[in-house]
């Protein structure tokens, strides 16, 4: 998952230099913003995004970067993972 000015994106579609992300409540408010990054191997720099049709959710994103944090430190050993 991708977090973006507030807004979570699931990965969409993958090229070979480019990733398309879609909105992850792109079913519940019917919203068609994307979101374009370089691949992975290279930078992973937002290349364009546009607009949603909804107002984002904040707790939600940071809820799920807090998760990935924790994660990360389990991965690095510094705790365990349970």
């Amino acid at each position: 998952m991708l977090v973006y000015n507030g807004f979570l994106y699931s990965k969409h579609e993958v090229y070979e230099n480019k990733i398309v992300w879609r909105c992850s409540d792109y079913k519940k408010f019917a919203c068609k913003s994307r979101c374009h990054t370089t691949s992975e191997d290279e930078s992973g720099e937002i290349l364009k995004h546009t607009d949603h049709s909804h107002a984002p959710n904040v707790a939600k994103s940071e809820a799920k970067g807090l998760v990935n944090e924790i994660k990360k430190s389990a991965e690095n050993g510094q705790f365990s993972t349970r």
